[in-house]
């Protein structure tokens, strides 16, 4: 007898990156942009019946022939909450009569910092780590983590410097970080301070705080200086 073939299907393109793209392209049509998917599938001998085909039944979607030209075409759509974060960022920049080029002005504070809170925020826990970012093309934006009552949490927002002040700038629906400090010479190299309003539904507060930037070691004198400026003992 015979043994009976078993078929397998074979993957076209990974599926974590199908997933990924059908996602981008399923953002595009919750945003209505039709007109952009229709464009890049196009371009990739794509029709929108098979887009609506595998985003009916996703995962089938790795085993099409045409999975790796999706993977392409989805690459070729730039990500929504980019778009967004450059266009608030250019706005930010008009009203407050900065220079197109500011982002190139703040490369100098890309990096990653210790937050260091004179106080604890009721509810709320940071895990002692802020990034501040430059993408391109041309924005500058600051990312962190934190705990509301138990639950991971990330935020990010904008960043911008005016009259030697640097100015963190996020808002959602759900919580807002805003902190001002003030601008040094070597952000590498020199602790920033400054002040923090952070508001979340578990929470809110305004503490004194510092960036110390990623390997730098305080002295002995810049301990006591923090101390005095966050009214709390630096280790």
């Amino acid at each position: 007898m015979n043994p009976i073939a078993v078929r397998t299907r074979r993957e076209r393109a990974p599926a974590a990156e199908v997933r990924r793209a059908l996602k981008r392209f399923r953002d595009y049509k919750d945003a209505g942009k039709h007109r952009e998917i229709s464009a890049v599938l196009e371009k990739h001998s794509i029709s929108n019946n098979a887009l609506n085909v595998w985003l009916n039944k996703p995962d089938d979607a790795p085993f099409a022939t045409k999975a790796p030209y999706l993977v392409l075409a989805a690459k070729e759509l730039p990500s929504l909450r980019q778009e967004k974060k450059h266009r608030s960022y250019a706005l930010l920049l008009q009203e407050l009569g900065l220079k197109p080029n500011h982002a190139e002005q703040l490369s100098q504070l890309g990096g990653t910092y210790s937050l260091i809170l004179g106080a604890q925020i009721k509810d709320l826990k940071f895990d002692g780590q802020l990034a501040i970012v430059t993408s391109s093309p041309g924005v500058v934006f600051f990312w962190t983590r934190y705990e509301a009552r138990g639950h991971p949490r990330k935020f990010d927002g904008l960043v911008v410097e005016r009259n030697s002040i640097v100015h963190l700038i996020g808002l959602s629906e759900h919580n807002m970080f805003i902190a001002h400090l003030r601008a040094v010479r070597n952000p590498s190299r020199e602790v920033m301070y400054g002040t923090l309003a952070f508001e979340e539904l578990s929470g809110v507060g305004y503490v004194r705080f510092a960036l110390v930037p990623d390997g730098h070691r305080m002295s002995e004198r810049e301990k006591a200086f923090t101390n005095e400026q966050l009214g709390m003992p630096i280790c």
